[in-house]
Formats: structure tokens, C-alpha cells, sequence
């Protein structure tokens, strides 16, 4: 009879290890998963951000406009749009240029969209006024 109860002691201390080691994998799988999850979130949050840019005729005028070289409309439109857990930039630039990164370079991953921004259009509207703009997001190094 004690032969018994010992049996069923180990099956129940082998029942208790393995559902530990399997709750240890799942915390595991799902804290990776969450990462993945979130840069898609940026992607489309990026997206969603310039489409915002490209529909609002003030700020597409301010893109637009040759002489502005102050963007702080822009900077405060999208900054009130992503959360504090991560940085941006943006440059804007002709269509035939390379719009490239200002500033110090981040030590981390860069999600990076662009998008070709119009004027509010006209009889006089040519190509050569349209801009483009490229939304850079990375994380913050401090979380």
C-alpha cells in the first residue's frame, strides 16, 4: 500500500514540473511576439500619419511651400500622434532627391515610410513643386 502513494507523489510532482516548464515557454513565446506586434503597429501608425499629412490642406501647403524651412507645425502633428516610447524625424525633400536621415543616427532599428505630398492643387500646379516626405521612428533608448 505505501508503494502506491509513492507512485502517485512522483506523478503528481512530474504533472506540476512539466506545467511549469510549459508556462515558462509560453511567458517566453508571448514577450517575443509582443515586439513583432508593436513595430507593425508603428509601420501602420506611420502610414495612418502620413495619409493624416496628405489630407490636411494647411499642412500640405506648409510642405509645399519653397521658402518655409520652420516645420514646427508639422513636428507638433506628428508628435502628438505616437507614443512617448518612441522617437521620430522627417525630412522633406524635391522628388529627385534623396531624402535622407538628419541628425544624430540612432543606435537602434529605423522604421521608415514616405510619401509624396501635392499642393493644393491648380492650373499652375507642376510636378516640380510637388515634395516628398520620409517619417523615421525608432525606440527610445530609455523605456
Amino acid at each position: 500500500m505505501v508503494m502506491k502513494k509513492k507512485g502517485w507523489l512522483v506523478i503528481f510532482e512530474a504533472t506540476i514540473a512539466i506545467g511549469m516548464i510549459l508556462g515558462t515557454m509560453l511567458v517566453m513565446y508571448r514577450g517575443q511576439r509582443i515586439d513583432f506586434n508593436e513595430n507593425e503597429y508603428m509601420i501602420e501608425l506611420q502610414k495612418d500619419i502620413l495619409m493624416e499629412l496628405a489630407r490636411n490642406d494647411s499642412i500640405r501647403v506648409e510642405i509645399t511651400n519653397q521658402e518655409n524651412s520652420d516645420y514646427d507645425n508639422i513636428y507638433l502633428f506628428i508628435q502628438d500622434r505616437i507614443p512617448r516610447t518612441w522617437n521620430f524625424n522627417f525630412t522633406i525633400c524635391d522628388l529627385k532627391e534623396e531624402c535622407s536621415f538628419k541628425g544624430e543616427y540612432p543606435e537602434t532599428d529605423i522604421l521608415v515610410q514616405e510619401r509624396i505630398i501635392v499642393g493644393i492643387l491648380s492650373k499652375n500646379q507642376s510636378p516640380d513643386n510637388w515634395k516628398k516626405i520620409r517619417l523615421f521612428f525608432w525606440r527610445n533608448k530609455f523605456q
